[in-house]
């Protein structure tokens, strides 16, 4: 292989990716300090907000239900 691979895993509680270098490693892409899973809920603030991911779209839930999605696999 010699161009890096990219995948996603999109779970239903948590999103993961991982790149596969041309050595054929497996590479974790972080996401913090330590942390390679991000929450998979997003919130969207508006026409001149910004898209928020993870744990700050999670925070985002209890004051705009409606603009930020959670579990959406499940439906």
């Amino acid at each position: 292989m010699d161009k890096p691979t990219l995948g996603l895993d999109f779970g239903t509680s948590k999103t993961v990716a991982a790149w596969l270098d041309a050595d054929g490693k497996v590479n974790l892409v972080a996401v913090g300090e330590g942390e390679h899973s991000l929450p998979s809920v997003v919130s969207y603030q508006g026409a001149r907000g910004s898209t928020v991911l993870g744990d700050a779209a999670r925070r985002l839930f209890a004051v705009a239900p409606k603009r930020t999605g959670v579990g959406l696999k499940r439906f």
